[in-house]
């Protein structure tokens, strides 16, 4: 790419737009992480966590074994999904960075792989939302009602225990 015939200001925008698009894609949103843990707002659990969750739960819930022999195995399924996505963001990031890289490649280009890597990433997120849905219609409204009531709970011991390590009351 020459950049004889582009001014000095033009250049550096596109050059500042540029690593901002690589700072930004460096990142994972709190909605597409599959690690999510930890305390504070935007964090969702994906399904393999929920499905573990109500796995350990599984007398105070009374969950079957029939109930429990389908959880497990939808938990092994949305987890191998969740591999083969990931990887396939990763692979989508790598091709990115390669065009951000390259002398010849088009804004087009740049612009196509940046909406396929969040393509991808919304993808992970809507599979675990589906798998999440089809691990909950697997338990009795009585069991979503106990396990939302110990979810709330655990969220209230959750911040307690961040404000005491803030130092709040």
């Amino acid at each position: 790419m020459k950049f004889n015939n582009i001014p000095k200001a033009s250049f550096w925008v596109l050059a500042l737009v540029i690593g901002s698009a690589l700072t930004f894609l460096s990142q994972t949103p709190g909605w597409a992480d599959s690690r999510e843990h930890g305390y504070g707002h935007g964090k969702r659990h994906d399904a393999a966590k929920f499905i573990r969750h109500a796995l350990m739960a599984k007398e105070e819930l009374a969950i079957t074994d029939e109930q429990a022999t389908r959880l497990r195995a939808m938990k092994i399924a949305f987890k191998k999904e969740r591999i083969t996505r990931k990887a396939e963001v990763d692979l989508a990031k790598v091709d990115l960075h390669a065009l951000l890289h390259a002398d010849q490649a088009t804004m087009a280009q740049i612009e196509a792989a940046v909406n396929k890597v969040y393509t991808l990433k919304a993808g992970l997120r809507v599979a675990s939302i589906k798998a999440r849905r089809e691990a909950k219609a697997v338990l009795t409204p009585e069991q979503q009602k106990k396990m939302k009531a110990m979810h709330r709970h655990r969220m209230r011991e959750m911040g307690r225990e961040h404000q005491r390590e803030r130092g709040h009351r």
